[in-house]
């Protein structure tokens, strides 16, 4: 499977375009989107996603995953995307991940997985640090396998223990045919596979 992300541009009145060209994604491959704050990066995954009306997002990316095991369909993590008022932790992820997937969690499984990290299930996620947050919401990555994880700003509020795991997560993701869109304020650097990096900019 393979798509291209540089055709993808905003579709309202008024919009700036990104300058993007030759992104294509495919099966064992990460695209790292850095650039400063303001020009567009949550706003291009957005777009990507079929959240915001976009021209040229891939078809299949807004499809939910298949109901076998297989690498199919897509995972999109961003905490500020995550409501949670008066809310337990599992609750907030299942929610999230129906949202999403339009699959529902097992809730032993995600019970165990958030003890395994001394995370209570029951408490409120509201309650809970904003690196936190983002660490919860980054455990749905383990939850289910999919193709395509679209990560936004996913080492910001992270403590240097959980970037190391996080970047772990991604690297196996990758080496086992997995793709992973995500943004950053700099350019990304791993040396543990080819990663690409993109800068993204508007049109003047």
């Amino acid at each position: 499977m393979a798509f291209n992300l540089d055709s993808i541009q905003p579709d309202w009145p008024n919009a700036t375009r990104w300058l993007l060209s030759d992104v294509q994604m495919k099966a064992g491959s990460a695209l790292c989107l850095y650039g400063d704050n303001g020009v567009g990066k949550s706003t291009f995954l957005n777009c990507m996603m079929g959240f915001l009306p976009s021209k040229g997002a891939p078809a299949w990316i807004t499809l939910p995953s298949g109901d076998d095991d297989s690498l199919l369909g897509v995972l999109y993590i961003n905490s500020e995307a995550c409501y949670s008022e008066g809310m337990a932790i599992s609750d907030v992820l299942t929610r999230y991940y129906m949202m999403y997937t339009g699959r529902v969690l097992d809730s032993d499984s995600l019970h165990a997985l958030l003890v395994g990290y001394q995370l209570d299930p029951y408490s409120s996620f509201h309650l809970l640090s904003t690196g936190q947050k983002k660490w919860c919401l980054i455990l749905l990555l383990t939850c289910h396998k999919v193709s395509l994880w679209v990560l936004d700003e996913p080492f910001v509020s992270l403590d240097a223990s959980k970037r190391s795991e996080l970047l772990g997560l991604m690297c196996g993701h990758v080496d086992k045919g997995g793709m992973v869109v995500f943004t950053a304020h700099e350019k990304f650097v791993c040396k543990r596979f080819a990663l690409m990096n993109r800068l993204l900019q508007r049109a003047k």
